[in-house]
């Protein structure tokens, strides 16, 4: 994984919460993210894991989602799984429409990482981050007039906020989710 701050032409999103439940809670539901990714935002349309959950290194994801008047299609790659800790996948390319423009499709790498810190037996602080790097300085700053950075910021911290209300609404209930997904695991004895 490289360091984010040596992307180039990239916007750098982040949003952090604390949740009340374990590390092993979270990290399980983030390896079952197809089953509640629709929950997270209002703008998240698809999140397929082509080779079947949960979510391990070399897993593939078709992911589609719409902030304000852009739509992106992603097709992911898990690179680095750290139990507990780290879940971090890329796609490269990511094409995002404006407008409904098919005919001007824009390319970028969009990386994704959700980091978790245990805090306490039952608080995990969970930073989501996202980078979007875009083939050029010019391509970037296009992206920045558009209003990319504060409509991806916007939705980083629904889909965040999201993720802490599911995670917290499971563990004290297993069917948080649409398609429920255990994230209690010490109380099923398997994953």
């Amino acid at each position: 994984m490289a360091s984010f701050s040596s992307i180039p032409h990239s916007i750098l999103l982040t949003h952090s919460v604390l949740v009340e439940a374990p590390a092993m809670s979270v990290f399980h539901l983030l390896l079952n993210l197809d089953r509640c990714y629709l929950d997270l935002s209002t703008g998240h349309r698809k999140f397929d894991i082509l080779n079947g959950g949960p979510l391990k290194v070399n897993s593939t994801i078709l992911c589609e989602e719409v902030a304000g008047n852009q739509e992106v299609f992603h097709t992911y790659v898990v690179e680095q799984l750290i139990e507990n800790q780290l879940l971090y996948y890329v796609s490269k390319p990511s094409i995002s429409y404006v407008n409904g423009q098919r005919k001007r499709p824009i390319k970028s790498t969009t990386y994704v990482q959700f980091e978790l810190d245990a805090i306490a037996a039952t608080q995990t602080r969970v930073r989501a981050t996202i980078v979007i790097q875009f083939s050029s300085g010019v391509t970037k700053f296009l992206a920045q007039l558009t209003g990319t950075r504060k409509l991806w910021q916007a939705h980083v911290r629904e889909e965040t906020d999201n993720l802490k209300k599911v995670v917290e609404r499971s563990f004290r209930q297993p069917a948080g989710c649409r398609k429920p997904v255990l994230v209690n695991p010490a109380s099923a004895g398997t994953i």
